[in-house]
């Protein structure tokens, strides 16, 4: 038995961050169900990084959402809300990572899910977090890796800035997110909602820090 069996997980993230996240609860046991827009689903399913296809979409978006149920919700469609909410009232916790203000558009932030479900652990990854003059500015992997500095760490000094061949500020984004909602369901036994955010920023900006320990 895993340690996670019990715990059902909605997943309506996409790209890597916070399906990471999703994908690591699932290994530990946790029933993920994964919500995909209609008829184009997660963009991750035609972002290729080989040329490998697996029943239609690529290799990556199989590698992160292994694990994991499916099914589609339009949820813009006032139709859906009765299923929608149906979910949310037995999930144990919801991953997100939509742009700053979509959730509360469409009537899952944090907020209106707490009315829902009120013991729910709701994680969130966002660009540079949820205060500062910078938390409604959307952030990708990319971007957040030349911003925090980390692209002129990388690479050789004679070398302009070269970002990370992989998407470190994804990454751990996801796995930091994966470690909070652990800790907020060991504390959810107090029946209360629990906020966990995560911003892909902050990783990134941590790892070009450590360049001056030597100087401390």
């Amino acid at each position: 038995m895993k340690p996670l069996e019990n715990i059902t997980v909605l997943d309506f993230s996409q790209f890597l961050s916070a399906p990471s996240a999703a994908l690591k609860l699932a290994d530990l046991g946790a029933n993920v169900i994964k919500i995909e827009r209609p008829d184009t689903g997660d963009i991750c399913r035609t972002l290729y990084i080989s040329n490998c296809v697996i029943d239609g979409d690529s290799s990556l978006f199989h590698a992160i959402n292994r694990n994991k149920d499916g099914i589609t919700i339009d949820l813009k469609d006032d139709s859906s809300k009765d299923l929608l909410h149906d979910l949310i009232k037995k999930a144990d916790v919801m991953i997100l990572n939509f742009r700053p203000g979509v959730a509360k558009h469409l009537g899952i932030d944090f907020d209106s899910v707490c009315k829902i479900n009120p013991e729910i652990v709701y994680g969130d990854i966002t660009g540079y977090g949820t205060s500062g003059p910078w938390k409604d500015l959307p952030g990708q992997d990319l971007l957040v890796q030349s911003l925090s500095g980390l692209a002129w760490l990388n690479g050789n000094a004679n070398q302009p800035p070269m970002p990370f061949g992989l998407s470190i500020a994804d990454m751990c984004a996801g796995q930091h997110l994966a470690q909070g909602i652990l800790a907020g369901l060991i504390q959810s036994k107090t029946k209360k909602n629990l906020f966990m955010s995560r911003q892909i920023f902050w990783n990134p900006s941590w790892i070009c820090s450590l360049k001056y320990l030597p100087l401390i």
